[in-house]
């Protein structure tokens, strides 16, 4: 009879603690509720910086456009220079 008391007593400690932690205000709750609240944060953070990434890129494509342009617009001068400078008598 004692081993079946001893045998209750562990099924209802085991019980009481899986009760506490299924709880609606148990530890598991309670750290679902916070991975939630962290996700949420994540994500946002994800967002904003997606925002900033766009921004920094459409900063990169303008200098790199002005760039581009500028490049070009030396190497017609540079043609330029060599063909007048073939021109000179020697």
């Amino acid at each position: 009879m004692a081993a079946k008391t001893s045998e209750l007593q562990i099924q209802d400690a085991i019980r009481l603690h899986i009760e506490d932690r299924l709880a609606s205000d148990g530890a598991i709750t309670a750290r679902d509720q916070t991975l939630q609240k962290n996700l949420v944060a994540i994500q946002n953070a994800k967002t904003a910086l997606d925002a900033r990434m766009t921004k920094v890129e459409e900063n990169y494509r303008k200098q790199f456009t002005a760039l581009d342009t500028l490049l070009s617009q030396l190497q017609t001068t540079s043609s330029f220079l060599t063909q007048q400078l073939a021109s000179l008598p020697k």
